[in-house]
C-alpha cells in the first residue's frame, strides 16, 4: 500500500469518525430537547372527602400503569399540598407524554373508567397544561417523596434569557442530584395552554426524601455564591411581583 493510498484511508478513517461523532452529538442534543408534556389537575376536595380522593387516585393505577406500559404516557403522579390557602388545592394529579395526544389519550381512558365518583361530583377543580424542553428523571415507583414548584413571573421578552440561565448553571447540578437519587425528576414549564400570562415558568422538582429539598437550596445558593452576576441576572429578568413556592407530598409517582 502506498502512501498516498494510506492518507486517503486515514482521511476517510477521520471524516466517517467525524459523522458518526456528529450523530451522536446531534442524538443527545434532540434527547435534551426532547419535548415533555404535562397536564396537572389540581382539585379543592372537602376535608371530610380526603380519603375518598385518595382511594379515587389509587383507583386509577391501573390504567395508568397500562398506559404507561403501552407508551401512551411516560410517567403520573398524585400528591397533597403541604402548605394550603384558603382557596388552593388540596390534591393534585399529573399525567406526562411525549406527545400531546398521549395526554389526551390518556384522559379519554381516564373518564371511562371513572366518572362517577363521589368525590369528584363534591370537588372543585382547575387544570394546567404545560410543556417542557429542559427536564430529567430517574426511572422508577415512588411513594412518599417531595414535589417542590416555584412560579416565576417574567418580563416579556426575556423567557428564553431565564431558560438558558436555568439551562446552563442549574441543569448541571440538578443531573448530579438525579444521578445520586437525591431527585426523582426535575423539570422547567412553560404553559401549553395559556390562561394566564404566557411570560411564565416554574421549575419543579421532585426529592425521594425530606433532605433533598435542602440540598437543592444549597446547590442554589452555592452556584449563585460562585457568581453573584448569576443570581443577578435572574432577578433582573423577573417581574416586581416576584415568585411563588409549593410544596406537596407525593403519594404515588411513577416515571419512565
Amino acid at each position: 500500500m502506498n502512501k498516498l493510498t494510506k492518507k486517503l484511508l486515514m482521511c476517510v478513517g477521520l471524516i466517517t469518525l467525524g459523522v458518526f461523532a456528529g450523530a451522536l452529538c446531534a442524538s443527545a442534543q434532540e434527547k435534551s430537547a426532547q419535548l415533555l408534556y404535562t397536564y396537572v389537575a389540581e382539585w379543592n376536595v372537602p376535608r371530610p372527602l380526603w380519603s375518598g380522593m385518595d382511594k379515587f387516585s389509587q383507583n386509577m393505577t391501573a390504567t395508568l400503569d397500562k398506559l404507561v406500559e403501552d407508551g401512551t404516557l411516560t410517567g403520573y403522579g398524585s400528591a397533597n399540598p403541604l402548605v394550603h390557602t384558603e382557596d388552593g388545592p388540596t390534591h393534585e394529579d399529573w399525567l406526562q407524554a411525549t406527545s400531546v395526544a398521549g395526554i389526551l389519550r390518556a384522559l379519554d381512558a381516564i373518564r371511562e373508567a371513572d366518572t362517577t365518583s363521589p368525590v369528584l361530583a363534591n370537588a372543585r377543580h382547575f387544570d394546567i397544561f404545560l410543556r417542557s424542553t429542559i427536564h430529567a428523571n430517574k426511572p422508577g415507583t415512588y411513594q412518599h417523596a417531595y414535589l417542590w414548584v416555584g412560579s416565576f413571573a417574567i418580563k416579556p421578552g426575556h423567557v428564553e434569557d431565564w431558560s438558558q440561565n436555568f439551562k446552563t448553571y442549574m441543569a448541571p447540578e440538578l443531573d448530579k442530584l438525579i444521578a445520586d437519587g437525591t431527585l426523582a425528576a426535575y423539570q422547567l414549564d412553560t404553559e401549553l395552554v395559556h390562561q394566564g400570562d404566557p411570560n411564565t415558568l416554574d421549575y419543579a422538582f421532585v426529592a425521594t426524601h425530606p433532605d433533598g429539598i435542602d440540598k437543592v437550596q444549597a446547590m442554589i445558593r452555592q452556584v449563585e455564591g460562585k457568581n453573584p452576576a448569576i443570581g443577578g441576572s435572574f432577578d433582573s429578568w423577573e417581574q416586581d411581583k416576584g415568585h411563588s413556592d409549593s410544596i406537596a407530598l407525593v403519594t404515588m409517582m411513577k416515571t419512565k
